[in-house]
């Protein structure tokens, strides 16, 4: 728990952090925070106003000339313009200036949604210049609401108020208010001008400024952002004020002072950027001094996407970090605190129509330190590839070709060097509704030029062939009172690659391919280019749907399959990973479940027949009834390696409180890996949230925090607390697939 001179600390730096706030809050474009009643509402960028020269109509019981200038109207006066209205009791007109002095229960609304409810107002109708006595108003398109002593209109889209309120809580709901002396509101710029301001919460002061703006829409604006306030094990407890300067409509920066009471203070910078044909950003950090590691810690990263003309492109991205700890000690998320490599990479592409051609330099940084050498990723220094799209073809002949020429290399290691391959195909796709006939053959090839090697030019070229081939046959049937369209789809693949000693062979980036349903079907049974999978096999599986016939969606998805092998496999890799010796192999399947009732469920599994076990397990169901609740449960099992639930919560506990929660464990480890726990109150117009995490690091074991956030909807938000749930997308199900086509 933070100490008490930790609070004074954060309480000093908290002052100065409104200091800051005197000058502007500011808004990124990437800040926009929308309440369940949706608040932000897609505005114009220019206020709706009727077209110039638009007529005015006035009806009234009553109405009298005042010589050639004026005229009087009185009872049920109404005045339109366009979609411009005002009435009143009583209403005089001038000629020459086009302008109306109103008087008695005045309500005028705007083309743009704004109300005045007021006892006196005179306005020049054509110009948009005027003023109101004390007024009631509301700016429907924003929203907000208030009162103020005086109201001036000083043109199009800009109005003055004086000894205002200002909130953007619905009627009934005074939650919160700004007070000012005086406030802007410049619909053109969407921005907001107070001076002589306070912020009461609950009928409580929280905030005094001379002078803040701040944002009536989604446009970018300079200064300081909201602050984030917290506690960490790693951190103790810490502040960071960012300050957003929209440098041009193209360009901006944000730079983040942040102060933790038990290693010191961080700055951090941000830079982003945007051309007709380039985007990146630009992200540094550091700690001067980590008064816990006594010595200066940075990191930084660097990101660019050009586009060179309609064909070529061009991507960066760098990353380094200045020791071995830094992700996991400053990292606030396990999948940043779990990286292992930092990858660096520089890539040019060519996109035609059918060819694709890369050159890439990619690098690794290896931050975990019990990664022995061997064990470490080869740098690419270059890597080139061409490939060649396949043509959509459904009958004919369709060609094939993959290549690739690399150079491998890494630090403290003699073997290196040059991998060139090459696979072209040629295949005949015959293909009907009613099932597919897909023969295809080619040829593998790969060579090298090796430094510190026996044999510095090993080589090897195999030949293969293939045949692909299924049917759909589909039945209508009913379950539980519906009724659906039942396909079902058997599916049987031959592979035929002749076997030679692979051994001699390096290994640069090859590893034996994740063993699914999916992989049934592979050419190639490892992946990367130093090893070719010799193969004499055939794959059975078969696939059934249920289409539903209301709307020809895929409600239900079963897929089961095995490969039987007619020869020993031979080709390995070292340790002699990717061998399966057997008559068969182990089982996989599928199955993808969409309900009504908004469930939706995934298994995928391996099953081993000979010793009658799983093999490995994933298992993912999500319930969302609506866009404010969702519940996520996922287990992976993984044989002696891994053994993993995930679960997730999003929901509304009572009135408008929510709460969410999320906890990754560990069976085999017998541990919380990551979660927290929270709750959030949610007005529409403010919202407050507090959260406690907890984190399993290999380095420093559990590493506990605690996040707030408070939230002035419209206005601004403080603090930083997990995404949700909601957000995440912990599990990502397609959509109901439709019945296809004839």
């Amino acid at each position: 728990m933070p100490s008490f001179t930790d609070i004074s600390r954060l309480t000093v730096l908290a002052i100065a952090g409104l200091c800051l706030l005197v000058t502007a809050t500011g808004l990124r474009a990437d800040d926009i925070s929308s309440c369940p009643l949706d608040f932000w509402v897609e505005k114009p960028k220019k206020p709706p106003r009727p077209a110039p020269g638009t007529p005015s109509t006035i009806s009234a019981d009553e109405v009298r000339a005042e010589g050639q200038e004026w005229v009087e109207f009185t009872g049920n006066v109404e005045l339109r313009r366009g979609t411009e209205r005002l009435t009143t009791e009583h209403l005089r007109y001038h000629k020459p200036t086009d302008t109306v002095e109103a008087t008695g229960t005045v309500s005028f609304e705007t083309a743009a949604k704004e109300r005045f409810q007021t006892s006196s107002l005179k306005l020049r109708i054509e110009d948009e210049i005027g003023e109101t006595g004390t007024a009631r108003y509301s700016f429907g398109l924003i929203p907000a609401r208030g009162e103020g002593r005086k109201i001036e209109f000083l043109g199009p889209g800009i109005t003055r108020l004086h000894d205002v309120t200002y909130t953007t809580c619905p009627e009934g709901q005074d939650s919160w208010f700004l007070k000012a002396r005086q406030l802007d509101i410049d619909k053109n710029e969407q921005l907001g001008r107070a001076r002589g301001v306070r912020i009461d919460f609950m009928d409580v002061p929280i905030f005094y400024l001379p002078y803040m703006y701040f944002p009536i829409g989604n446009q970018r604006q300079s200064g300081a952002l909201p602050p984030r306030i917290g506690h960490s094990s790693t951190f103790g407890s810490y502040l960071e004020i960012p300050y957003y300067l929209n440098l041009a409509p193209n360009y901006d920066d944000t730079f983040t002072p942040r102060y933790m009471t038990k290693r010191g203070l961080m700055l951090r910078n941000e830079f982003r950027y945007m051309t007709q044909n380039s985007e990146g950003s630009f992200s540094l950090e550091g700690l001067p001094r980590d008064q816990m590691a006594n010595e200066e810690r940075y990191a930084g990263y660097y990101h660019h996407q050009q586009k060179l003309d309609a064909r070529w492109s061009t991507t960066i991205d760098l990353r380094g970090v200045s020791d071995k700890q830094y992700l996991a000690d400053f990292g606030d998320h396990i999948n940043i605190t779990s990286q292992t490599h930092l990858p660096t990479n520089a890539e040019l592409v060519y996109r035609g129509q059918r060819w694709i051609f890369t050159t890439r330099v990619l690098s690794f940084e290896t931050i975990d330190t019990t990664i022995p050498v061997a064990d470490k990723p080869y740098q690419r220094l270059p890597q080139l590839t061409l490939g060649l799209q396949p043509g959509g073809i459904k009958n004919g002949w369709q060609p094939h070709f993959d290549g690739e020429w690399v150079n491998f290399d890494r630090r403290n290691t003699t073997l290196t060097g040059l991998r060139t391959t090459a696979r072209p195909a040629l295949s005949y796709p015959l293909s009907k509704a009613w099932g597919h006939f897909i023969p295809k053959a080619g040829a593998r090839y790969t060579s090298y030029n090796l430094n510190n090697a026996p044999d510095p030019a090993p080589s090897l070229a195999r030949g293969f062939a293939s045949l692909d081939t299924g049917l759909a046959f589909v039945r209508d049937t009913s379950y539980w009172g519906r009724a659906y369209q039942q396909t079902l789809e058997p599916r049987l693949y031959y592979l035929y690659v002749p076997a030679k000693n692979q051994n001699h062979l390096p290994v640069f980036d090859t590893a034996l391919a994740d063993f699914n349903f999916d992989s049934l079907f592979r050419e190639n049974r490892f992946t990367g280019g130093d090893r070719i999978g010799d193969a004499n096999q055939l794959t059975l599986a078969v696939t059934s749907r249920f289409l539903d016939d209301r709307d020809g969606h895929e409600r239900l998805r079963l897929s089961l399959g095995q490969i039987f092998y007619y020869a020993d496999q031979t080709v390995s890799l070292p340790n002699g990973i990717g061998v399966d010796n057997r008559n068969d192999s182990d089982l996989v399947g599928d199955m993808i479940l969409w309900l009504p009732s908004h469930w939706y469920m995934r298994l995928s599994a391996q099953y081993d027949p000979r010793s009658d076990r799983a093999q490995k397990e994933s298992l993912t169901f999500q319930y969302q009834p609506d866009r404010r609740r969702i519940v996520n449960l996922g287990y992976r099992f993984v044989r002696d390696q891994v053994g993993q639930s995930d679960i997730s919560v999003e929901w509304p506990i009572a009135g408008r409180w929510t709460a969410r929660a999320r906890t990754l464990y560990s069976f085999r480890d017998d541990r919380n890996l990551d979660s927290y726990l929270g709750a959030e109150y949610n007005a529409c117009c403010w919202a407050a949230r507090v959260y406690a995490y907890r984190r399993y690091d290999d380095t420093r074991g559990a590493v506990n925090g605690i996040h707030f956030e408070f939230q002035l909807a419209g206005l601004s938000k403080y603090g930083k607390v997990p995404e949700s749930p909601l957000n995440q997308s912990l599990f990502s199900f397609p959509a109901p697939a439709s019945a296809p086509k004839e």
